[in-house]
């Protein structure tokens, strides 16, 4: 992306999306904003695909936001971990493997992810996170490819993931962008963002 059209759209988007300036301020390998602006000198069998983007960064540094710039602009965004959240309640083989690894009290009578009891059975015990994340992971993979196949049409498409380096799934895209946020500021947002949803809960 030029310069001139960086300034253009961070003086633009603010407004577009109702976040300060500063949000916009990226550390970043690749961003474009749209297709034609991608310089990625991409193997010869990505040309017939869509170019797979991935965006990543530490808790509260604005990954959603950048993810929210581009679904604006109509690139379709695949959010691995609300995907990962849907599989396991969904997916009826990922919800018999965490029953058979960590016991059927996994899951609530209605059939929703018995959140507490998982975090404390993978809590400070990284042998069980790791286990739990074999189990997912391959789920989300799945899901992912599936979900790619269903936007052959895009020029490119954007995958958001925390976890895109300790998953792996970062060898199956093209580019990586690297979302980058003062820690004093990341560490507020996240402030700000449970408060907003203890405020909501109780209402």
């Amino acid at each position: 992306m030029s310069a001139k059209n960086l300034v253009k759209y961070r003086t633009i988007l603010p407004k577009i999306l109702n976040v300060p300036s500063y949000a916009l301020l990226l550390r970043i390998d690749t961003f474009a904003l749209s297709p034609g602006e991608f310089n990625l000198n991409l193997p010869v069998d990505s040309m017939n695909r869509p170019i797979r983007v991935g965006i990543t960064g530490g808790i509260g540094s604005g990954k959603s936001l950048v993810c929210k710039i581009f679904a604006s602009l109509g690139v379709p965004i695949y959010d691995a971990d609300s995907r990962a959240r849907m599989l396991m309640i969904e997916d009826q083989l990922l919800i018999s493997q965490i029953k058979k690894e960590f016991g059927n009290q996994s899951y609530n009578q209605d059939g929703s992810l018995n959140r507490e009891y998982l975090s404390k059975e993978v809590f400070n015990n990284s042998l069980r996170l790791e286990r739990l994340n074999s189990l997912v992971h391959p789920a989300v993979a799945t899901d992912s490819e599936n979900w790619i196949q269903e936007n052959l049409n895009s020029a490119y498409i954007i995958k958001e993931a925390a976890l895109l380096y300790e998953s792996g799934s970062y060898k199956t895209l093209d580019k990586i962008i690297v979302v980058a946020a003062p820690e004093n500021l990341r560490v507020q947002r996240v402030i700000n963002r449970d408060k907003n949803k203890f405020r909501t809960k109780k209402m």
